[in-house]
């Protein structure tokens, strides 16, 4: 497990390594889960390392696949999770 993740009520922060496609599905079940529970829009903080390795190719493009906030464009609130991002 190459990432660390906390939740609380409306919350989920995420430390990352070297991530996997498994860390990947974590963090995306995690903030799913989180946000069911809260009903309302959450806040996702991720935190990557400067000394973290990157993640290889096929990882990277899973994570931009899964995850819309990875992507180049921003969030909206029309995105697919209910989170708040912060701008």
């Amino acid at each position: 497990m190459a990432v660390k993740v906390i939740d609380s009520a409306g919350a989920v922060f995420a430390v990352w390594g070297k991530p996997t496609r498994e860390d990947v599905d974590r963090v995306d079940e995690t903030l799913k889960r989180v946000a069911e529970r809260a009903g309302h829009p959450i806040v996702y903080v991720t935190r990557v390392p400067t000394d973290a390795p990157a993640p290889d190719d096929m990882v990277r493009k899973y994570l931009s696949m899964r995850c819309p906030m990875t992507s180049a464009q921003p969030p909206t609130r029309s995105s697919s999770w209910p989170i708040a991002a912060a701008t």
